[in-house]
This record gives C-alpha cells, structure tokens and sequence, in this order.
C-alpha cells in the first residue's frame, strides 16, 4: 500500500517523487466520475503500489457505507473523509474525492494527514504545513491543495480535473501559455 510505502521512505515523499504516482490515478478517478461513481475512501490505505509502479485504488464500498447520515454503519477514514461525509445536511459527491485525494497527496507529502473532517467543520482554520515540506513545495502545489482541502464543498475544487490542472502547471505559466495562443490568433474580420 502508499502507507507502506511512506513508512520505508521514513513517512514522506517530496512532490517530484509523489507527482508520477497521483497524475495516473486522477485519470482513473475520472473516468469513474464520469461514469457516476464516487470512492469516498481514498486514502493511503486504499492505494496499492502495483509491480509496474502505478498506484491502484482498492477499498471501494456502498456510498452509504462512506458517510453517517444512513442507517449502515459509517466505514469513514480519519483524515481523509471530507467533512460531509460526517454530517446529515449534505451528500457526498466528486468534491468529496477531491478531498479525499487531497488530503491523501498532503500525508504524503507532510507525513501526517489533516484532521479529521468532523473536526475540520468546526474549525476550518487547523490546516498547517510544516515550514521544511513547505519550502520544498511549490506555490501553485500549496495552493491547489488547500483549495481542494476547503471545508465547505462549495468552496472546494470541483472535480479532479479540475484539481489535476491546479497540480499539473505553475499560474504563470499557465497564463504565459495563454498569451501567447492570444497574440498567434488570426484578427476577427469587421
């Protein structure tokens, strides 16, 4: 498993090591968005390092195994179940894969996961990154994870597409890019 993993590699990886294992598996999570399903277990745990080095989602459940608000007893994941998924108010959808994945992409990259979600819904403040993990990462890393870590669904990056863009190019490049596919436009006729 990822858990396994992270504990050889002394509990973390550095984003260059961790990106080739994430990118494939988002397009996995994709394609089962795509298709209607929802994990809502992801986490280190349910990841397993195949012979090829790609990472395998296991651990899939009934949606209403992975929340509090039925009458089956909930198989939610410290750390890793969004924080709908401990209330009644709202149901879990993709953005709480976004977050599992997130959070699962913060553990191994800080070492420790966030707390847990039923927590985070009271006190939206408590995410920290250690000072030596953030100087290795960079910004527009940073900054999609805590965007896809964001309490509120609402709030939070929308689809893991959406969160594998935010991961996959800096800002600025991303606008430098878009610049310059401006400026090579052929003029619109008057």
């Amino acid at each position: 498993s990822l858990e396994s993993r992270l504990a050889q590699m002394g509990g973390r990886m550095l984003w260059d090591e961790a990106r080739p294992l994430f990118m494939p598996l988002m397009a996995t999570l994709v394609s089962l968005h795509a298709a209607g399903l929802n994990h809502l277990g992801i986490a280190p745990q349910n990841l397993i390092i195949g012979t090829d080095g790609r990472l395998r989602l296991r651990g899939f459940a009934i949606p209403e195994a992975r929340t509090v608000s039925t009458d089956l007893k909930p198989r939610l994941l410290p750390g890793y179940s969004a924080p709908e998924q401990y209330g009644f108010e709202l149901s879990p959808g993709a953005a709480s894969d976004v977050y599992g994945l997130a959070a699962t992409i913060f553990r191994t990259l800080t070492g420790n996961p966030p707390p847990e979600g039923s927590s985070r819904a009271k006190n939206s403040t408590d995410l920290f990154m250690p000072a030596e993990v953030a100087k290795d990462l960079p910004d527009y890393v940073a900054a999609a994870l805590f965007n896809a870590l964001q309490v509120v669904p609402d709030k939070r990056t929308q689809s893991v597409a959406a969160f594998r863009d935010q991961l996959s190019t800096d800002p600025a490049v991303s606008a430098l890019i878009q610049d310059q596919k401006e400026q090579t436009l052929p003029a619109e006729p008057v």
